[in-house]
């Protein structure tokens, strides 16, 4: 089973606090897998994170285009693999189905899953830089 790093897991409780998500992609697959989506102009955001992640992603980001709000949306989405790492993590953001913020929240909150929420991600930079 793969395990996923300390800093990685920091990582990955910031995006899902915000703009990131987990889903199990079907009832066949008993595995959950993180998605990622950004307008084209943080595009360079959306290659940051998937450098970061890129050891549990299969492709690259792809382009994906939608309408929010009654304009055209351009933007660049991944996903990872699906994994039992990831199910663990959405299990305790999904325990329903719906993403809800888990009754240890203070527990899974360190200052680089802080910075990726506010998408402050010198600090995670920096910090994550200080792991190898």
């Amino acid at each position: 089973m793969i395990k996923l790093p300390y800093s990685k897991k920091s990582v990955i409780i910031g995006l899902i606090l915000s703009e990131g998500w987990l889903t199990i992609a079907s009832k066949t697959n008993k595995n959950a897998r993180l998605g990622f989506k950004q307008s084209l102009s943080k595009a360079s955001y959306v290659w940051f994170v998937f450098n970061l992640l890129s050891h549990y992603c299969s492709s690259y980001p792809q382009l994906t285009k939608g309408i929010r709000i009654g304009v055209r949306f351009f933007g660049l989405q991944f996903f990872t693999r699906s994994l039992p790492c990831f199910t663990e993590i959405y299990y305790l953001f999904y325990p329903q189905g719906v993403k809800v913020i888990p009754d240890n929240i203070y527990e899974l909150l360190t200052p680089c899953s802080r910075s990726s929420y506010h998408g402050r991600w010198f600090c995670a930079t920096v910090w994550l830089n200080s792991l190898y």
